[in-house]
């Protein structure tokens, strides 16, 4: 090791001291560089996109007044070579010098300059968007509402909701407005508007977000090329502050190849106004957006390389095409990536590096709910990793300046003013569970408290059974959006669940911050598995969100008011799933685990029904619930406010084969949700018969005199003449369980029964 690495990694092991979120890097954030299958044809000019675990390169110049439609699409090998290349696709428009930006399933094309032979030379303000394939080519293309102007070499990038595309040149020479537009759900663009200007006129300059910040570095503002770099903030209204100067190159770089990785900015090859470079420089993003001093990487190009296109898929970055200063290439170069998230280390235990005294402290309402071991210790994992998560996005201290650590994350969320864990039942039938979005709630507070740069939005867990077969590698270890997530594995058996934290790759599998045994990798849990995926991505826009819990043996069924339904129903006899609300997330969570237990996993509650929906829109939700069988339950609905406001309703009730409840809950953005109870007399007399069938009404004489009157009081309900006959009838239910309460009817079937009769009482 040379002496500069010697000091590059005292610093790097320095700042992992004073708990600073950095990137640590194996050496180079990329590897060697080797080479593999040439494209098809000779390519410079060009962009390029990863897609579920796919390469594909878009437009560009074969050679000069011969402009591609192509979209040529390879599948990497797991060794990272490529085998062919295939023309999936062809774009509206032959174009060169346009900016691609990639938002979920949606993949588009920004400007640049129409070559078509026999027409004349144009800088073109055309945007189009294709939408993706689960296979990762591109189904169709729509051309959608112009930028204000034409211009080539600009570039172009997507924070939150929201898509800017800065600079680049014309006739009239570079420029430097940057346009913003909202994007719509369907991937449409609303009006582009002017949001911001470049610290000058630029082209070909290097452009990535990270944090709700753009960068933007290099490039070249006429004959002028430029090695400074510049940081600015998105506005909540989408504007952006005035640029800051930031750490310049070391020296000029336009029309390099751009890639972040996690808050590791890198920039492949490029011109430096004298020659085309094979240089590799990198650095790392603060989370102000600032950048750290650029490091020169050891691992060169194979050749100089000025105007291809780059991008990661899976473990791997991709160079495709270019020119060497000489010639047009159809060279495809790949390199290892090999960039680990610094993510601090807390342990769930006491006695253990970077342990604390939490180690027995009471977990969530461990002894309220009957847990026959309460220690933070057994059950801490997911609060820990939460800790972890916090620190890493440089969240250390609560507002009143108390230490995030595990032990005070825990007591911040048993707080009722915070609602962080939602709970119900005792014993045998407690379940309990970590409300995710209240993360977000805190982040709020410590926004508002100055002590965050940025908020915490949570995005709905996913369930995936292997990783590597549901989403890329680099989207779950967090380096895509750096943004590390939680996840949950197993440890000796599906019983055994347990949150860890990755962070990056190992030569084998998924690197992870492990809070119980300290393990260094994925690999060391079973087969590499997980079962939920928690993600907190960084915003200062909207928190809101809907997060319902229920017994896990309690259907629960979902509707909005485009009558689209996520969750499970049982009616006639059978379970009924649906999952048609956008973005909704419908799952079972298993009980809480402690999976260092010998044999059998220690297991505590029963798991919960959790629906998961972030930024629900301004609407009344219908709330169903059901069972094949006689069940008491408990529902928990947490509801979030656009700046992170929580209500919580919490909900006991009875539900049984026959015997079903519904709510109404009216959902507002801006203020306090309010829930109401839909009761009428056909659920009034599906639970005199549920709790009849359950022993709770054991008296057969009194079943049949309020099944009686039940039934007469719904007949008489609905004549203005009769209507007093009904109420009288419902009254005397009310006397006739309160007088037999304790002895023909439970305690349960009275509650039940008499916020029944109360709902239809006048």
């Amino acid at each position: 090791m040379n002496l500069f690495s010697k000091l590059f990694a005292l610093l790097s092991l320095l700042l992992i001291i004073l708990g600073i979120p950095k990137i640590v890097f194996a050496e180079d954030p990329l590897g060697s560089w080797s080479s593999t299958l040439q494209l098809p044809y000779f390519l410079a000019s060009h962009g390029s996109f990863s897609h579920a675990n796919k390469v594909s390169v878009v437009g560009g110049s074969a050679v000069t007044g011969q402009s591609k439609f192509d979209v040529l699409t390879a599948t990497p090998s797991a060794d990272g070579s490529i085998n062919s290349w295939t023309t999936t696709s062809l774009t509206p428009t032959a174009l060169i010098f346009h900016s691609l930006a990639k938002k979920d399933n949606y993949i588009y094309v920004l400007g640049g300059r129409e070559e078509n032979p026999g027409s004349a030379l144009n800088h073109v303000p055309k945007v189009f968007v294709g939408n993706l394939n689960i296979n990762g080519t591109v189904n169709s293309w729509i051309q959608l509402n112009s930028l204000p102007q034409g211009t080539s070499i600009g570039n172009a990038v997507i924070v939150g909701g929201r898509i800017y595309y800065a600079g680049g040149f014309n006739n009239s020479g570079a420029q430097d407005e940057i346009y913003g537009a909202d994007i719509n759900f369907d991937g449409s663009l609303g009006d582009w508007e002017l949001v911001g200007l470049l610290p000058e006129p630029l082209s070909g300059f290097g452009m990535v977000e990270y944090n709700n910040n753009i960068i933007v570095f290099g490039g070249k503002n006429g004959s002028v090329f430029r090695d400074k770099a510049y940081k600015a903030s998105v506005n909540p209204d989408g504007s952006l502050s005035a640029f800051a100067e930031t750490s310049a190159l070391p020296e000029a770089v336009y029309r390099a190849g751009v890639i972040r990785i996690g808050s590791t900015l890198v920039s492949v090859g490029g011109y430096n106004g004298i020659n085309a470079l094979d240089k590799i420089y990198y650095t790392t993003i603060n989370s102000d957006g600032t950048i750290e001093p650029w490091q020169l990487s050891g691992n060169y190009i194979p050749q100089p390389v000025c105007c291809g296109a780059v991008a990661v898929s899976g473990d791997y970055v991709y160079l495709t095409g270019g020119h060497n200063g000489a010639s047009y290439l159809n060279t495809v170069y790949y390199a290892p990536v090999n960039v680990i998230l610094n993510v601090p280390y807390y342990s769930q235990n006491n006695g253990v590096p970077g342990g604390g005294l939490w180690g027995d402290q009471e977990y969530d309402h461990a002894n309220f709910l009957g847990f026959s071991d309460p220690d933070f210790e057994r059950w801490g994992c997911a609060v820990t990793s939460a800790a972890m998560i916090l620190n890493y996005h440089g969240m250390t201290e609560f507002a009143d300046g108390t230490p995030i650590d595990p032990g005070t994350l825990n007591e911040w969320l048993k707080d009722e003013d915070n609602d962080g864990y939602s709970y119900g039942g005792s014993g045998a039938n407690a379940y309990s569970t970590i409300i995710w979005p209240v993360i977000g709630s805190l982040t709020q507070e410590l926004f508002d408290a100055e002590k965050a740069e940025y908020k915490l939005t949570a995005i709905p867990f996913s369930s995936h059974d292997v990783f590597n077969e549901d989403l890329e590698l680099r989207e779950i270890a967090g380096e895509t959006v750096g943004a590390p997530p939680i996840i949950k594995v197993t440890n000796g058996g599906p019983k055994k669940t347990h949150y860890v934290v990755p962070k990056g790759f190992t030569d084998t599998s998924i690197a992870v911050n492990d809070p119980e045994w300290n393990y260094l990798d994925l690999a060391n849990f079973d087969n590499n598995d997980y079962t939920d995926l928690h993600r907190y991505i960084p915003s200062e826009t909207d928190l809101s969100h809907l997060y319902f819990v229920v017994n896990p043996n309690v259907e629960l069924l979902i509707t909005d008011f485009q009558g689209r339904k996520t969750g499970k129903i049982f009616e006639n006899g059978n379970i009924t799933i649906y999952t048609e609300i956008p973005g909704s997330v419908y799952t079972l969570e298993s009980p809480i685990s402690n999976p260092n237990s010998e044999g059998e996993a220690e297991e505590a509650g029963t798991g919960a029904n959790i629906f998961s929906l972030p930024e629900p829109s301004e609407e009344k939700y219908q709330i169903a619930l059901s069972s094949g069988e006689n069940r008491n339950y408990t529902l928990n609905i947490h509801t979030f406010e656009e700046d992170g406001a929580q209500t919580h309703h919490k909900i006991e009730g009875f539900v049984g084969a026959g015997a079903s409840d519904e709510f109404d809950l009216a959902y507002s953005q801006n203020d306090p949700s309010t829930l109401a109870e839909v009761v009428t007399f056909d659920s009034l007399i599906n639970d005199i018969n549920a709790l009849r069938a359950s022993g709770d009404i054991s008296s057969r004489g009194v079943y049949f005199s309020l099944l009686a009157k039940a039934r007469v009081a719904k007949g008489l309900s609905g004549n203005v003449w009769t209507k007093r006959a009904s109420i009288n009838l419902l009254k005397s239910m009310q006397k006739e369980i309160t007088k037999q309460k304790g002895k023909g009817v439970s305690e349960t079937a009275y509650q039940i029964l008499n916020k029944d009769i109360e709902a239809l009482l006048p």
